[in-house]
């Protein structure tokens, strides 16, 4: 009797076994330490609101600059692609601080969406308050400093909201 040809694998059974490799299958769900990704699981609520408020912005940024400078292409790409950036910045924030909730029994799920939400909320209405009541000169300035605003929003979002769950999950082990 020898261990299994491949005990590292987490798929098949380790253990002694005669002079062959491991040829029964382990479930998925009998598995420590497998996550859902590898299961095939779907994204959990909180992933597709953090998802839908990453796309949020950029698509009302375009709105605003079609309303703004009419329909060209090459505003629409710029205005959504610059917008992009901030977004994934934040969305990458919540992402992480969503997966440390679900690892610590679900807190702080929603603080884990503010580096999400906050830049989204504050550039959606300052690009359609600027599409509604325009400058009178420089009209199209927003476009440009608005995504790096943003940005910086979105870090300071996310180093609160990081500060914030990290209070919240210590008061609730304390607890």
């Amino acid at each position: 009797m020898r261990e299994c040809g491949r005990p590292m694998n987490p798929c098949f059974k380790s253990g002694p076994v005669p002079e062959k490799i491991c040829t029964e299958r382990v479930q998925p769900d009998k598995i420590p330490g497998l996550d859902s990704r590898r299961t095939g699981e779907a994204m959990s609520g909180y992933g597709k609101i953090n998802l839908l408020g990453m796309l949020l912005l950029p698509a009302f940024a375009t709105l605003a600059g079609i309303v703004m400078f009419g329909p060209r292409v090459d505003t629409m790409v710029s205005v959504f692609g610059m917008n992009t950036v901030p977004m994934l910045i934040g969305g990458l924030f919540s992402g992480l601080l969503l997966r440390s909730a679900r690892k610590s029994g679900g807190v702080g799920r929603l603080i884990a969406l503010w580096p999400t939400f906050i830049p989204a909320f504050i550039g959606i209405s300052w690009y359609l308050g600027d599409a509604l009541f325009p400058a009178e000169q420089d009209p199209g300035r927003v476009y440009l400093a608005g995504p790096q605003y943003l940005l910086v929003i979105a870090v300071l979002a996310g180093l609160c909201a990081c500060t914030a769950c990290a209070i919240l999950r210590s008061r609730r082990a304390a607890a």
